[in-house]
């Protein structure tokens, strides 16, 4: 890429004065005392007499913000430089483009700007007499300061609303430069942000749009068939090969001497054009090697004759003597059947695996015009299923060819399969498929090497046949992005199945220090984190804790639970829970008792770098996965491990492109809120300083990376206290940053491979020695859920049942206490007595 040529500048800094593009920090100024030259660009090109008198030279310092780029078709993150040079009254605005010219580059939809000034008044340089009023201005200090950006060309005269990719097109902020203030309007909110799908932002070329799936001209049938003709066969002279179709498959060419692969594939093509042409037919003979069939209508004169070719599967039309003479008919109950609503089915789920029967079944009615019973269609996507995915026991049989094709490409991965014997009636021993766990090599090494030491953990359930949990271990990486570290089926939530589970996660990954485990309120992960990570530091969800808690108490006491959570400091903390005690003696007991776990940031470990008291972590993995959970076990196996390896290949791509010490995006955070913080400074030392504001005081130990806030310790950021020390000595940032959010620690994280495997046809043929057979199902009657009832506080509609026995609300029939209403009563009346 070519960098843009000083020409290309001269509108650039010859256009008025804008506010909303970025300019320097109001606290710098145009005229600063001198420091320390650093290695900068090559400015040979500013030429200077050697023979100059010395007293007549300045000290120029140029800076270059940093800014993300386009190169070779994904963003860049080019780091900002600063740099001094010594330089007479001969300085010109080209002299400075081309310094920055020789070293950084841009995209062709960029510009450079050269900005000076002082206080508020920053503003760009735009013409060489500017530059000589500063060197009368500065003649004092004799040192001149100014900065670079590199900004997209096209720019609003008012605010606007940034998007994300427009927040992601934003330079990097560095110490001398201030970004406008557009670009953060509205106050920075305390939350947790977690993930997934973030990566995409990084990728703005990319197409969205659904690839295109060409369905006309294929072969027809619904199940792949050999080839049409025996290839040992030798055609003999007497034999004529027939012409082979292709068939477009929703509108297939009934003719004579038309050939499909096999009878079932004529069948479903004479069932498909009579429900696209609207009309019926009824079978007169039907068997392996020939078809007869007429017109339901009498007077119709339409018949069709087809028969098997010798030697070979194919099925030929012979005869097709007429053409329909009748009338439309409903053709919906008898054409559409099982074996067609099938084999549109299947087409639907190899293009979307997670349609439902409810889709297809308003997809079929709106493409051929017909009436479909429910029942019907749910029953051909079954057999739909079944065909794509295997049956339910095969699927379970499956698992052991899936392992070994799995860890054959992944060596170093764990799959564990867990059985469970039992006896049946005649007395045979049978085994039951009971459990499993499934951690990859490169989401291991991932976790331990780039990842800070805290684990989500939690279980979602499975909404297919089989109606197990799934339980996954989610770390985060440095852009607080979700790191799927391992996953596991069981069929329920006890001890037993969690005491399992964490002891294969304990293999996979040991246990790192300062290890912090989320968890909800499950007693059966409880018990197995106390007795599997006895020393780790176990979290409870606040959410949870709070829904527990707000069913026992009421009223102000509320108010005092999340601040008590949130603070880091523990003085707060201690006193906010005396005012709980004060208000409720027995909401103290109640939580020493039952909620014994560690919910409030004040007493959080320093090591994890964490600051999360609720776990939306594991939320956010149930969400990413959850319209797969309807799959065939293996099938869903198969689509986690690709999202999974999709997930990774593009994170690595964005790792691919960052430079520098300190995640962009951590800057740019710790920036955003740095501007407008009015607090007063009071230096100790170089390194020590006692930050205060109205009403409070905390202390700064810039060499120990600590502030009495603990802020800064928990959560490995510098806090606002901080920022205002570090931006006032006009120190780097990325310095007091933990390197738990560093670009290294990022790549590391990403850097394994998760090696694809191949197609189900090709997967090692393995046999166990015996047949595992699915577990017995446990299962309520109706249709089974597939989102989980929502409390009130999380968004649920709140309804209560209404008895039908007293017409009260809160609880049903069978369980009422209160009087009856007589029905025949006026509605006054008193109720009589049960």
């Amino acid at each position: 890429m070519a960098a843009t040529s000083p020409s290309s500048h001269a509108a650039t800094t010859g256009s008025s004065h804008d506010p909303n593009r970025p300019r320097p920090d109001p606290a710098a100024s145009p005229c600063s005392h001198a420091t320390t030259p650093q290695p900068g660009p090559n400015i040979e090109s500013i030429h200077m007499s050697s023979a100059a008198d010395s007293s007549q030279q300045f000290q120029v310092e140029v800076q270059v913000q940093s800014y993300l780029t386009i190169v070779e078709g994904r963003k860049v993150y080019q780091r900002g430089r600063t740099w001094s040079f010594a330089m007479d009254r001969a300085l010109s605005m080209d002299n400075i483009k081309q310094a920055v010219e020789e070293n950084f580059q841009w995209s062709n939809d960029q510009r450079m700007t050269i900005w000076y000034g002082s206080g508020d008044d920053v503003v760009p340089l735009i013409s060489e007499s500017e530059i000589a009023q500063l060197f009368d201005r500065c003649v004092g200090s004799r040192m001149l300061r100014f900065g670079v950006t590199i900004e997209n060309i096209q720019q609003n005269n008012g605010p606007t609303n940034v998007t994300i990719d427009d927040e992601n097109d934003q330079p990097v902020h560095a110490p001398f430069f201030a970004w406008p203030k557009q670009a953060y309007e509205g106050e920075y909110e305390d939350d947790e942000p977690v993930g997934f799908n973030e990566e995409n932002k990084y990728f703005p070329d990319e197409e969205k749009a659904e690839p295109e799936v060409v369905v006309a001209r294929v072969p027809l049938g619904t199940l792949d068939v050999p080839n049409s003709y025996d290839a040992q066969h030798v055609v003999g002279d007497d034999e004529k090969v027939p012409p082979m179709y292709i068939h477009d498959r929703n509108n297939p060419q009934i003719e004579v001497g038309a050939t499909f692969p096999n009878s079932k594939s004529f069948k479903v093509a004479l069932r498909q054009l009579a429900i696209r042409e609207d009309w019926a037919f009824i079978t007169e003979h039907s068997d392996t090697k020939r078809f007869n069939g007429r017109c339901t209508d009498q007077d119709c004169p339409w018949k069709i004759h087809a028969y098997k070719i010798k030697n070979a599967s194919t099925f030929m039309v012979s005869k097709l003597p007429f053409i329909h003479t009748c009338g439309s008919v409903n053709c919906s109950k008898g054409m559409a059947n099982r074996k067609w609503l099938a084999d549109k089915g299947k087409a639907a789920i190899q293009h979307d695996s997670t349609v439902s029967a409810k889709q297809l079944r308003e997809n079929l009615q709106k493409e051929f015009d017909i009436k479909l019973q429910y029942s019907d269609v749910w029953k051909g996507r079954a057999l739909a299923l079944d065909q794509l995915q295997g049956t339910y026991m095969e699927n379970f049989q499956l698992l052991w060819s899936f392992r070994a094709e799995l860890l054959a490409a992944n060596p170093g991965s764990i799959f564990e399969i867990d059985i469970k014997t039992a006896t049946n009636k005649k007395g045979d021993i049978v085994h039951y498929f009971n459990r499993l766990f499934i951690a990859f090599e490169p989401c291991i090494d991932g976790f331990l090497a780039g990842c800070r030491p805290y684990l989500g953990v939690d279980a979602t359930f499975l909404t297919g046949k089989y109606t197990g949990q799934l339980a996954a271990a989610i770390g985060v990486d440095g852009h607080s992005w979700m790191f799927p570290v391992a996953f596991g089926i069981f069929e329920k939530e006890n001890t037993e199945n969690w005491v399992w589970f964490m002891q294969q996660l304990k293999l996979a990954i040991g246990d790192p220090p300062g290890l912090a485990i989320h968890t909800d309120a499950c007693k059966g992960l409880e018990n197995a984190i106390s007795k599997v990570y006895p020393d780790c530091e176990h979290r409870e969800c606040m959410m949870h804790l709070m829904l527990n808690f707000k069913k026992k108490f009421k009223g102000d006491i509320l108010d005092n639970m999340w601040p008590a959570s949130w603070t880091y400091e523990v003085e707060k903390h201690v006193a906010l829970m005396a005012e709980i005690e004060a208000k409720s003696p027995e909401a103290l007991a109640y939580l020493r008792k039952e909620h014994n776990r560690v919910w409030m940031r004040s007493i959080f470990s320093a090591m994890t770098k964490v600051e999360y008291v609720s776990n939306n972590l594991a939320e956010v993995f149930n969400n990413w996965v959850r319209d797969y959970k309807m799959l065939a076990l293996v099938e869903f196996l198969d689509k986690l491990r690709d999202m999974i390896m999709q997930m990774r290949a593009k994170r690595r791509l964005v790792g691919e492109g960052m430079q520098g010490y300190i995640l962009p995006s951590v800057i740019k955070e710790l920036n955003q809120k740095s501007k407008g913080l009015h607090y007063l400074e009071a230096r100790a030392s170089p390194t020590l300083a006692e930050i205060s504001g109205n009403g409070w005081r905390h202390t700064v130990d810039l060499e120990k990376k600590e502030c009495s806030c603990r802020r800064w310790q928990i959560c490995g950021k510098p806090c606002t206290h901080a920022l205002r020390f570090i931006f006032s000595k006009k120190a780097k940032l990325e310095e007091y940053v933990d390197e738990s959010f560093s670009v290294a620690r990022f790549k590391a994280a990403y850097e394994g491979i998760l090696m694809p495997i191949r197609g189900r046809s090709q997967w090692p043929k393995v046999n166990p020695g015996f047949d595992m057979i699915p577990p017995k199902l446990m299962r309520s009657a109706g249709c089974p859920r597939t989102r989980r009832i929502k409390n009130y506080s999380e968004g649920g509609t709140g309804r209560k049942h209404k008895c039908k026995r007293c017409g009260q609300l809160g609880h049903l029939k069978k369980t009422c206490k209160e009087p009856e209403i007589d029905s025949d009563a006026d509605r006054d009346a008193t109720p009589s007595p049960r």
